[in-house]
């Protein structure tokens, strides 16, 4: 891609992001939350729930759209839908949508922000040290990079928030490890990170 539309895709994807403040699950209605939404799916999807203010004074919401599904459609040269604009909506000067995923190569094309969804064996493989520490989540124990590195055949999170809000983060199964900086909920099936730093959360 061309120096000149990297530096659009930034241009319009910071429009989008830069003044997140209220996140949104779809459901019966909306649920709004205080920091970013992402879902980690058993296919590899990850699905990002986003919502932030959108005067209608300084932003056309159909020219918005029109731009980001241009951009969405770009990765693979249109050819597939690696990348979709879900569940746009507009109101009272809010813009809600889900972004869809299709791995973590498509998240890095639109948000040029690190992320790994894969097991701990592809993750070793892709360079990644993991060598930060993990505790239990049912059980708090502490386990060694070393003993990390040998559960090949796990889910492993590698996660950095792009936001001062923090993240959220669910997943499809119960987390079993996780790094330090990260507080699980009772069903250990949603995550909560709150500073700048990497986080891990591992599976099975």
């Amino acid at each position: 891609m061309s120096s000149e539309n990297q530096g659009r895709k930034r241009i319009l994807f910071s429009i989008f992001t830069s003044c997140l403040f209220l996140f949104i699950l779809s459901g019966c209605g909306k649920k709004h939350y205080d920091r970013p939404t992402y879902e980690f799916k058993k296919n590899g999807h990850i699905i990002e729930h986003l919502s932030e203010e959108f005067p209608s004074s300084e932003y056309d919401e159909a020219e918005w759209e029109k731009s980001m599904k241009s951009l969405a459609d770009s990765y693979g040269n249109g050819k597939d839908e690696s990348i979709k604009i879900n569940k746009v909506r507009y109101e009272d000067d809010i813009l809600d949508c889900s972004v869809d995923y299709s791995d973590d190569d498509a998240y890095f094309y639109l948000n040029e922000q690190p992320l790994f969804y894969g097991t701990v064996g592809e993750a070793l493989k892709a360079g990644y040290s993991l060598s930060l520490p993990v505790i239990g989540v049912k059980k708090g124990e502490k386990l060694a990079a070393e003993k990390l590195k040998g559960m090949s055949d796990y889910k492993i999170i590698i996660f950095t928030v792009n936001s001062d809000k923090g993240a959220d983060i669910m997943t499809y199964r119960k987390m079993d490890y996780v790094t330090e900086n990260l507080s699980v909920d009772d069903k250990a099936r949603k995550a909560t990170v709150t500073d700048d730093n990497t986080a891990y959360i591992v599976f099975d």
